[in-house]
């Protein structure tokens, strides 16, 4: 590990030669005691650096964030180092004003970053972080993986820890406006053909809890909206319901199962 180290912290012109590096480091650091030693071995400085250096090739600081989240993924101890060296307002920096490419590997370090980790996601609010995700969810001109992986952090995150968890992340997630566009997709012609966005959106009112509803059998999900143009499921009347504060009866406790997070898909 010393020696991909090297080559990785030591100002490498080359950038062939430091993505070969990085490509190494990231197989390493799925170790958790490797993944535990960036600390001691003082790599956590230098990565973010090159994380947040934007005169660094994309490419760089693509693979810099998808270190940082394969090292954190279910390791509390390296999310503990990752916050103590301000990374999250890094990685919610580079979300804000990175290009897609890099944004998408971003998300995956944001979702190891603050899979069950409280701390880790009150910071995240704190710094703009679900305004950050709120924007990928516009920016499709680029591509849909965005959105996706947004949708389905959202969904899990709710259903296994943001009601349980003094974050405020609820309120925010509500504040933001995520139900108000994921309703949007789900009636947009644009997303036809995308299946695996549709479906992760249509989770999030099964991680809120929602799959609920008033009385009446196959008119459960009916809601005084009505039915979004061009989707008329369950899921979709549900999270109208949800977004217009419409919904009637007692909150179910439906879980998503699985293992969480955007770096999850």
């Amino acid at each position: 590990m010393v020696v991909v180290v090297v080559v990785v912290v030591v100002v490498v012109y080359d950038p062939d030669t430091r993505l070969t590096a990085f490509d190494n480091l990231e197989l390493l650091v799925e170790q958790i005691d490797n993944a535990s030693n960036l600390e001691s071995l003082s790599l956590w400085p230098p990565l973010l650096s090159t994380l947040n250096n934007t005169s660094t090739p994309p490419s760089l600081r693509r693979h810099a964030a998808w270190v940082i989240g394969t090292a954190v993924q279910n390791n509390p101890k390296a999310q503990d180092h990752l916050l103590r060296h301000q990374g999250i307002q890094s990685l919610v920096l580079r979300l804000q004003q990175d290009e897609y490419s890099v944004r998408t590997k971003t998300l995956y370090a944001l979702g190891s970053a603050l899979n069950h980790f409280p701390r880790g996601v009150k910071v995240f609010g704190e710094v703009s972080g679900w305004e950050g995700f709120r924007a990928c969810c516009e920016d499709v001109e680029q591509g849909t993986e965005c959105v996706r992986r947004v949708a389905f952090f959202v969904s899990n995150f709710l259903a296994e820890e943001g009601a349980q968890e003094d974050t405020g992340a609820v309120g925010e997630i509500e504040r933001v406006g995520f139900l108000e566009r994921f309703v949007e997709i789900l009636g947009a012609e644009r997303y036809n053909a995308e299946h695996d966005v549709l479906e992760k959106v249509r989770l999030v009112p099964r991680g809120k809890g929602l799959m609920v509803g008033v009385a009446g059998g196959d008119d459960a999900c009916e809601t005084r909206r009505g039915k979004v143009e061009g989707r008329d499921s369950c899921e979709t009347q549900v999270v109208v319901a949800w977004t217009q504060g419409m919904v009637s009866g007692s909150i179910g406790s439906e879980s998503m199962g699985g293992a969480r997070g955007i770096s999850g898909i």
